[in-house]
């Protein structure tokens, strides 16, 4: 049968049509499916952003952020595990064959200390500093490139050394080891494992001004005494801020009998100054503090005055009453440093003069 040509063409035009509209719908489909996903991207982005951006200060409120104090939090520590020294096979501190005797500094910041004020003129020294405040230990670590190297900075120095007759290490000490809390003040001197007692922060009012607190590894006194190996100990110097007594009262006396001498501060039994302790803690007076030493061996022998140039210029004070008035300390002077000999231990008694560390030539015009 024939088609007529008219009827033809038109089937072919119809099904023509009929092919544009199918691929039109499909595409008109696909730019809607990409239009509906970009939607669902925006969407997601405009909730992100307000998010982020609802937590930002506005710029009044940034402003008074900045000018508040930063609200208080529980702090966490960043604690770092590294090795600050080195040991021999006995567990003491290496040291050069010449040492005769060891000297030892509890607390001792960063002024006053005795690599500067006595290791110059005792080449036959060699001291163990310690210092729980890592700011002070690395001011104090720091003078190992000069003592090495004049000064010549990107170069090694043999670890923990701040002398070449002398090292440092940040640590704390206490009648017990471990980690403890160390109460830092802004006068760093101040700084102390004890808190401070609220009635009596007027009694040195510099004091009364925490900055933070820290932790810190606590070593006790015996450990440091072993630090030194077989040698004798010259001189423990205690500036525990309120546990000098405290570390030595937990040191058995055997661990003490290489020890010659200590040095540490005493608060007077006066009126005014009984029981006026910074600190907080179990509170032991003057007296009980002497006659517990006379036990152990270690005899008191005189106070040194505060402010002199030097601890080998210093000259003792012997007082009748070693906890009470005495003319050269004002009433209201309530601490001083005291020295103790040791008179049962494995070494002979110190003279005065051996005591206070002077150098030959003073020997000589004290004579």
């Amino acid at each position: 049968m024939k088609v007529a040509p008219n009827l033809l063409g038109l089937s072919i035009g119809l099904l023509v049509s009929v092919l544009v509209i199918a691929w039109l719908v499909q595409q008109n489909c696909s730019l809607h499916s990409q239009l509906e996903e970009e939607r669902r991207v925006l969407s997601t982005c405009r909730a992100t952003w307000g998010r982020e951006l609802s937590q930002l200060p506005s710029t009044a409120a940034h402003k008074h952020h900045r000018q508040s104090k930063p609200a208080a939090t529980t702090a966490r520590p960043l604690m770092a595990n590294m090795q600050v020294a080195l040991l021999d096979a006995s567990g003491a501190i290496p040291m050069p064959p010449t040492t005769e005797f060891v000297l030892i500094e509890v607390g001792c910041s960063d002024r006053d200390t005795l690599d500067e004020q006595l290791l110059p003129t005792h080449p036959k020294a060699f001291l163990i500093s310690l210092e729980p405040m890592l700011d002070k230990w690395a001011v104090l670590a720091a003078r190992g490139t000069k003592q090495y190297h004049q000064g010549v900075k990107d170069m090694a120095v043999p670890l923990g050394h701040h002398h070449k007759r002398g090292v440092v290490l940040p640590f704390a000490v206490s009648p017990t080891a471990g980690m403890m809390q160390l109460h830092v003040s802004s006068i760093s001197g101040c700084s102390s494992l004890l808190p401070q007692q609220e009635r009596h922060r007027q009694w040195v009012s510099f004091c009364n001004a925490p900055l933070e607190e820290r932790a810190v590894q606590v070593l006790t006194l015996s450990d440091v005494i072993a630090l030194a190996g077989a040698r004798p100990i010259r001189m423990i110097k205690i500036d525990a801020q309120g546990v000098d007594f405290s570390l030595v009262n937990a040191t058995p006396k055997s661990a003490l009998a290489r020890v010659q001498s200590i040095q540490m501060e005493l608060v007077r039994d006066t009126p005014t100054c009984a029981g006026k302790t910074l600190y907080s803690g179990p509170f032991t007076t003057c007296r009980q503090m002497l006659k517990h030493l006379e036990g152990l061996g270690f005899r008191y022998v005189g106070h040194t005055r505060d402010n002199e140039p030097r601890l080998s210029e210093l000259k003792l004070i012997p007082s009748p009453d070693a906890c009470g008035s005495s003319p050269s300390f004002p009433e209201r002077k309530c601490e001083w440093n005291a020295y103790f000999v040791n008179t049962e231990g494995l070494y002979p008694t110190l003279r005065t003069e051996e005591l206070l560390l002077l150098p030959e030539s003073r020997r000589r015009s004290r004579s």
